[in-house]
């Protein structure tokens, strides 16, 4: 899958292993990473995720800081931060 971001386009690929296609979502304690997407307000952004079919989770702040982990259809983890 790829997205048009207009500066730049962002590619999702499935991942081969040393035997075979990753067909599991990578991520986790193990394979750490997340894409971040940028949203000036959080809770705003979550709510049109979820309106859209998405699962996400709760927004969670420290200080100024707000984000919140989702889950794409396959289950991969991101999150949605105001940090720019």
């Amino acid at each position: 899958m790829e997205l048009d971001t207009g500066g730049c386009r962002l590619a999702f690929h499935k991942r081969n292993g040393a035997k075979r296609a990753i067909v599991t979502p990578t991520g986790g304690r193990r394979n750490p990473h997340k894409i971040v997407f940028y949203a000036k307000d959080v809770a705003k952004a979550r709510k049109a995720v979820i309106a859209r079919g998405g699962r996400m989770g709760e927004v969670k702040t420290w200080g100024k800081l707000r984000l919140c982990d989702g889950q794409d259809p396959e289950g991969h983890v991101f999150q949605i931060s105001n940090r720019p």
